[in-house]
């Protein structure tokens, strides 16, 4: 994994590869928004086409072209806004969903403009001190950092290196081993690595930044990537799959960047670069630079589970794309870059640039001797071209031909049709087995093959104590007891929930050695100890924990259980906001602040005579998450009100939706949480073969939508001893799963949303509505 960053400038400006279509559609938003446009130089031709063009650019960097927006608005608009619904969804988060073309208009026009900070001595004086060894391996410049002498340039160069240093500021904590940066300009002939970096100033300039977090191959591979001086990769991302394009790592040990810029490296032409990109299974953000043809590709991966923002310039003339926000004066503040396909800016208004799919987008257009042109290449328009079927299929099996095949929440078989029932249940119990092990693949393949960056390191560097002189004599016997503690590759996100169970009983699974162990990591907010303690998520976890224990003995689980007063929390708040940013509402900042303690890892540990203090930091690079698991398998409870109003059909099309806004709600800002501590965040769940394979399976057999409440504690039945006796009705398939694997006890826990199991929804904004928007300044 690694942070990435890009800084384009183009003095020419940049243009939208733009058609009529998307010009009229502008025009009658601009007609529309006449009332309110808050924009004050609009009264020249030439304001209003500056303008025009700037709006263009933000409408597809984050929505994508026209012709597809337009017509999504005009589906989710079908219907969908009904009152009756809209007004029994209020447990759930609902935004960023069914936005009109003129929404999205007067959003983007409403985009500020970051403006010169007041000058301090420090911003931020409490950087996460586990990263003060970020830039160590930088005291010495490689060969790809540039320094600048020439003082005629001094004032434009060192805002240069500002930015390249902002930048990097916000993206080493994601990739502590090293960071480098590498600066060009458009006349690719000139070695400009060393002393040639004066030719900044020229038509076209590039800079490539990149933190390194090693995590594939045998040994740590620097960025950017290339070869033959040619060819350059930032690669922020993991190719899990499709051996046919990506043998050497998917089957291998090869580092993935490597393997992917070989393949890019190899393709004569655009279609095969393309049809490389569209066979990458995992996460990924990324910026390729081919200075042979003279163009750059930038984009995510059609999920969106690695963050990629932008900026632009006042004058359209920069554009600056990075894993996490920083503060640029005279720069739009950022925005999260679509997951609609790979953008396309060309270099050069030459002839030999490869071109030979000009029909993969109707956006396309002669080339101008004024500015560059950007264009983006949707996904769909690249499956259809190459002839490949879409990396995510559509659902197939919506409605069912007979009520007799819907199968009850407690699989009994009180019913008139004893005969199909048994005959479906067993269908079901095959259907259960095939789930486990397509799940169990999604977990295999981000629980091996992880670079060991610490298999030299002494342990006790990581667990520390500091002991009174009444435990004295225990030290010795505490310092051995450390040095053979062995670390952890993986953590999990734990809060002894069925999701976070069932993926760490499937990554015992996966894991062959058995002395490997597995950290499970459990936040808990409140005022004092008693109140974290009293946690659901905390309880929970306790009781889950010890089920894996009982379940998988010869497997060291160690459970550290974090901490969070309000004071920590109040210590830490403006890092977690920069890095929710653009997100900036409370339920950002809670569920971030959630995940931003869990995933640091560290549990301290006082006695009550507060005499020794043990604390243990994880030291595992891998951190998996259970995100995609509600979406997917019927876990909210706006999926059960769905389908009361609105069917199968209704529904289908609210769960696919909640897929396909995941990049824009959850994903990105997640993302950057978590991999503040050097973590990279791996979801099971969102494994491509593992979502084609739920898609493929009956909606019924995925939760019981039947009973409109299913998912609700109150209709749990108990037994003697107070343990419910039925599975709830929520992610049915998956609670059924976890019980054949023998969690017997976590397979019935009731779903609780994390910003209130894990209590900081209680000392965070407590007056204040989940969606209220805060206030963040970079």
């Amino acid at each position: 994994m690694c942070g990435i960053g890009a800084l384009f400038a183009f003095p020419k400006g940049l243009l939208v590869n733009n058609s009529e279509q998307l010009t009229t559609s502008l025009q009658q938003a601009f007609l529309n928004n006449n009332n309110n446009n808050n924009n004050n130089n609009t009264n020249t031709s030439s304001n209003n086409q500056q303008q025009e063009n700037l709006i263009k650019l933000h409408y597809l960097l984050q929505y994508g072209n026209i012709s597809s927006t337009t017509t999504i608005d005009n589906n989710n608009n079908n219907g969908n806004n009904n009152e009756e619904l809209k007004k029994n969804n209020d447990d759930d988060e609902d935004t960023e969903r069914n936005e009109s073309f003129q929404e999205k208009i007067n959003k983007i026009l409403s985009i500020p403009l970051m403006k010169q900070k007041p000058k301090q001595q420090s911003t931020n004086n409490n950087h996460n001190d586990n990263h003060s060894h970020n830039n160590e391996n930088n005291n010495v410049e490689n060969s790809h950092n540039c320094s600048h002498n020439n003082e005629n340039n001094v004032e434009t160069d060192n805002n240069l290196l500002s930015k390249i240093k902002s930048i990097e500021t916000v993206i080493s904590p994601r990739g502590p081993d090293e960071t480098h940066h590498f600066i060009l300009n458009e006349n690719f002939n000139e070695n400009v690595q060393e002393d040639n970096c004066a030719t900044i100033h020229s038509d076209y300039n590039v800079c490539l930044i990149a933190s390194l977090l090693a995590l594939r191959g045998e040994r740590p591979y620097p960025q950017p990537l290339q070869i033959n001086n040619e060819h350059y990769l930032i690669w922020n991302g993991e190719i899990f799959g499709n051996e046919e394009y990506f043998s050497d790592c998917v089957l291998g040990h090869e580092n993935d960047g490597m393997c992917l810029l070989k393949q890019l490296f190899n393709c004569k032409t655009e279609i095969e670069v393309l049809t490389v990109l569209s066979n990458i299974e995992g996460p990924f953000s990324f910026v390729y630079l081919n200075k042979k043809d003279n163009y750059l590709l930038f984009g995510r991966d059609i999920l969106g589970r690695r963050s990629l923002l932008y900026s632009l310039n006042e004058n359209c003339t920069e554009i600056v794309i990075s894993s996490v926000a920083c503060h640029l004066t005279n720069f739009y503040e950022w925005n999260s870059i679509g997951v609609n396909g790979i953008f396309k800016i060309q270099l050069s208004n030459n002839n030999n640039d490869i071109s030979d799919i000009s029909d993969i987008s109707d956006n396309r257009s002669n080339s101008s001797s004024i500015g560059c042109k950007i264009e983006l290449l949707e996904w769909d328009m690249i499956y259809k071209e190459i002839n490949r079927k879409p990396l995510i299929a559509d659902r197939t099996c919506i409605e069912p031909l007979s009520s007799s095949l819907l199968l009850n929440s407690d699989n009994n078989k009180e019913n008139n049709n004893e005969g199909k029932e048994e005959e479906d249940l067993e269908n079901y119990e095959k259907l259960v087995d095939q789930f486990i092990e397509a799940l169990s693949n999604g977990v295999r393949k981000r629980v091996t093959n992880i670079f060991d960056r610490y298999s030299n390191d002494d342990d006790d560097n990581n667990n520390s104590s500091t002991l009174s002189s009444t435990h004295k004599e225990e030290e010795a016997q505490l310092k051995k007891e450390e040095n053979n503690l062995k670390h952890a590759k993986v953590c999990i996100l734990f809060s002894g929930g069925i999701d976070s169970v069932i993926l760490t009983a499937l990554t015992h699974l996966n894991i062959s050695s058995q002395e490997e162990p597995i950290d499970l990591l459990n936040v808990s907010f409140g005022n004092n100890k008693n109140q974290q303690e009293a946690s659901a998520d905390r309880k929970q976890a306790i009781e889950s924990y010890q089920e894996l224990k009982t379940l998988y003995p010869t497997r060291n689980f160690r459970l550290i259980l974090i901490n969070v007063n309000p004071n920590e929390l109040q210590e830490e708040r403006t890092i977690i906001e920069k890095l929710i940013y653009p997100q900036h509402t409370v339920i950002d900042f809670n569920i971030g602040s959630a995940l931003w303690f869990a995933s640091r890892g560290k549990e301290d540990n006082k006695e009550d005579n507060n005499e020794r203090i043990i604390e243990y930091t994880s030291k595992a690079r891998v951190i998996l998450c259970g995100i995609g698991s509600d979406e997917q398998l019927g876990g909210y409870r706006r999926h059960f009100k769905k389908f009361k109003y609105f069917g199968w059909k209704g529904l289908n099309e609210e769960m696919d939706m909640d897929i396909k806004r995941l990049w824009i709600r959850n994903l990105g800002r997640d993302d950057r949480v978590i991999s503040y501590h050097g973590r990279e965040s791996r979801n099971p769940f969102l494994d491509e073969p593992f979502i084609n394979f739920v898609r493929t399976l009956p909606l019924w057999y995925l939760a019981s939508f039947n009973h409109v409440n299913a998912n609700s504690d109150k209709q749990d039945k108990k037994e003697d001893n107070g343990m419910k006796t039925t599975l709830p009705g929520d992610k049915k398939i998956l609670r059924r799963a976890a019980q054949k694997l023998g969690l017997t006890r976590s397979c019935l826990y009731v779903k609780r949303a994390m910003q209130f199991g894990s209590n900081i929804a209680k000392i965070s904004f407590k007056k204040q509505h989940a969606n209220d928007t805060i206030d963040i300044v970079l």
